[in-house]
């Protein structure tokens, strides 16, 4: 029998998306979808320079975590505070999400940050 975040690798032949659910400053939650490659935070863009990009094959690196975050939520990757219950705050933007264990499901915690 095949897992969903089989089917889902199958389905778009990359690396699995994992479901993960955000929970939110007060109440709520938002359930959001990462690449199982992702790190925490950004990683480095390829150049923006037309001439560049015309030459360059390398695919982009997926979405971070924090970044698919504000996508979903519109609070700014400075501002969050992601945490992971077992193992606190997400603190280490180069870390990739499989460092911590994430797997489909994974629940984690969102304040924001003063100042």
């Amino acid at each position: 029998s095949i897992s969903s975040s089989q089917a889902t690798q199958s389905a778009i032949g990359q690396s699995p998306l994992l479901r993960v659910l955000v929970f939110l400053p007060g109440s709520g939650c938002v359930g959001i979808k990462v690449d199982a490659r992702a790190t925490v935070g950004p990683n480095r863009r390829k150049s923006s320079n037309p001439q560049e990009m015309l030459f360059d094959d390398t695919p982009e690196p997926p979405l971070s975590l924090k970044e698919s975050v504000e996508v979903a939520t519109n609070v700014p990757i400075a501002a969050q505070k992601l945490v992971l219950r077992v193992f606190g705050p997400l603190d280490d933007d180069s870390r990739p999400l499989s460092d911590y264990g994430f797997r489909d499901g994974t629940q984690l915690t969102l304040s924001i940050k003063n100042g």
